[in-house]
């Protein structure tokens, strides 16, 4: 049975108009690469099993690039490997994660969805133990780039998952799970891999997120079935090399540009040419060429895709600008790894309490859409002002709290707003591809984010260290007196790097802000027309 998307009791909004703007019409001789959007809904222990392994599958995909990074300083030590030798690692995967990301409809379709889904969690398992026990940085480097791919299935697997097993009266539930699960992942990712290294223990990074997708590998695999048989589709080779190789000079860029001094590296000069001429390709191979495409960027004609597309970037910019908070405690603050996950993890208690709030107020019409956005915006422009003011050398743990529930708590009202527009107006024929668009949009608005703020806070830095240090001199009467009372030049010096990090990091945190802002304009885009009296 063909699934339907009525609008969950509560929400009233329309189906979205077109944009104002054509997009190129597919040739009728073209096949896209569609997975099935058949349901089977499942009841009782079966759905609550389906759930639960959508849920974990989303979370584990949010929270492994994070928890990751975290611990990539101590792996690099234990693997051996150079400066060089570390960041293609971060390289790698995340361009295997996203290139599998965006070939998951053809897998999804020539496999089907248990035994992709089941493939993916094992796989990642495995090459995640991997991972674990590599006695080389090479071993290291090839299991971290399989242990990607395999990740890449698990956003398109869970959420077909969910939101097609699950019946129509828990539509509500199923997008509260899914803002939750996907916002618990990139929050707590980084507490738990603090914890992890910090008691020198950066093995269990990767065998704790192991475990569970075993277990939850066997649970698919006897629970799950695929409402239509596989279907044997041709694998369009042509695009599959065009995402391989955009994705993977956008990450050489992201990764290597700040640190190369950019346009001095002919390296990073070609893959800063590589990479939007690759993008345009591919957008013109998917549109208007290939025979047999993976995505259909056609779902862009609906009006509030392209508002949710807009939003995903900016939620992408906005979760690096948060989770950058761990840098900045570890090493201006010298907080430990532990408690500088903490601090990012303090998002996550924020997501656990006010997505079922906004759920509940939204579903009893006690919160538009439109509201929503606008409130969830407002909390986040603010947590993130609080943040600037409590970036000071002298901040301890307490100072965090109140700037990071703030971000929590916007980002959390955001995501669940969006996620209501998203999957409340798309029509069933388009919400697997218009969910692959916002993904995407996501990640590149946090790929984006990480060379822009590097160098932001490099040039931050210097700048500031540089006109602190001009003031520290003998002719100043506070530094004669520092010296005078038992004070020296090398802890002088650090005082003043310490000076110019915060500075610079708040600096970082405004920027943030402005996006925040800028996000407003969005909105406007947004169809929430309705006859109800309670929508915006």
């Amino acid at each position: 049975m063909a699934v339907t998307l009525p609008r969950p009791a509560g929400l009233t909004l329309p189906l979205p108009r077109p944009l104002p703007f054509p997009i190129p019409a597919a040739p009728a001789t073209r096949r896209h690469i569609l997975p099935s959007r058949d349901a089977l809904v499942e009841h009782g222990a079966r759905l609550a099993t389906v759930v639960t392994v959508a849920c974990v599958a989303i979370f584990l995909d949010a929270s492994t690039s994070y928890e990751s990074s975290t611990a990539l300083p101590y792996i690099q030590g234990a693997v051996g490997a150079t400066a060089d030798e570390a960041s293609w690692l971060v390289t790698l995967f995340n361009a295997a994660y996203e290139t599998a990301t965006l070939l998951s409809p053809w897998f999804l379709t020539r496999f089907g969805r248990r035994r992709y889904f089941v493939g993916s969690l094992v796989g990642y398992a495995v090459f995640s133990l991997a991972c674990a026990a590599s006695p080389t940085y090479e071993f290291f480097l090839v299991a971290r780039l399989l242990q990607g791919f395999a990740l890449g299935g698990f956003f398109a697997c869970g959420v077909l998952s969910l939101f097609m097993s699950i019946p129509d009266r828990l539509r509500l539930v199923g997008i509260m799970l899914f803002s939750m699960s996907s916002q618990l992942g990139s929050a707590i990712g980084p507490a738990v891999a603090g914890y992890l290294v910090y008691n020198d223990a950066w093995q269990w990074v990767f065998v704790l997120s192991a475990l569970p997708a075993l277990v939850l590998a066997f649970g698919i695999g006897r629970i799950l079935k695929d409402p239509v048989r596989p279907q044997r589709v041709p694998f369009d080779v042509v695009g599959a090399l065009l995402i391989v190789v955009t994705f993977l000079c956008l990450q050489y860029v992201v990764n290597e540009g700040e640190r190369r001094n950019w346009t001095e590296d002919p390296w990073v000069t070609l893959a800063l040419c590589i990479a939007p001429l690759g993008g345009a390709a591919m957008l013109y191979w998917v549109l208007r060429v290939s025979p047999h495409p993976f995505l259909d960027f056609r779902v862009l004609r609906h009006r509030n895709l392209v508002v949710g597309a807009v939003f995903g970037f900016g939620f992408g910019v906005m979760l690096q600008a948060a989770t950058s908070i761990g840098a900045f405690v570890e090493k201006t603050l010298d907080f430990t790894p532990t408690l500088g996950g903490g601090t990012d993890a303090l998002r996550a208690i924020a997501i656990v309490v006010f997505v079922p709030i906004v759920t509940f107020a939204m579903a009893e019409k006690w919160l538009g859409v439109r509201t929503a956005l606008l409130l969830g915006l407002g909390i986040a422009f603010a947590g993130f002002r609080f943040e600037v003011t409590a970036t000071t050398t002298d901040s301890d743990f307490t100072s965090f709290i109140l700037p990071m529930a703030g971000i929590g708590i916007g980002i959390a009202i955001l995501y669940r707003a969006l996620a209501t527009v998203i999957f409340g107006t798309l029509p069933k024929e388009d919400l697997i591809m218009g969910l692959l668009v916002y993904k995407l949009s996501g990640l590149l608005g946090g790929a984006l984010a990480v060379p822009f703020f590097t160098t932001m806070l490099d040039h931050r830095f210097d700048a500031v260290s540089t006109a602190l240090a001009g003031g520290v001199n003998l002719a100043s009467a506070p530094v004669r007196t520092y010296l005078g009372h038992g004070g020296n030049a090398a802890t002088l010096g650090h005082i003043v790097q310490a000076q110019a990090t915060a500075i610079a990091y708040s600096d970082l945190w405004s920027t943030a802000s402005l996006v925040v802002l800028a996000l407003l304009s969005a909105i406007l885009l947004l169809d929430v027309r309705s006859p109800a009296p309670a929508a915006d």
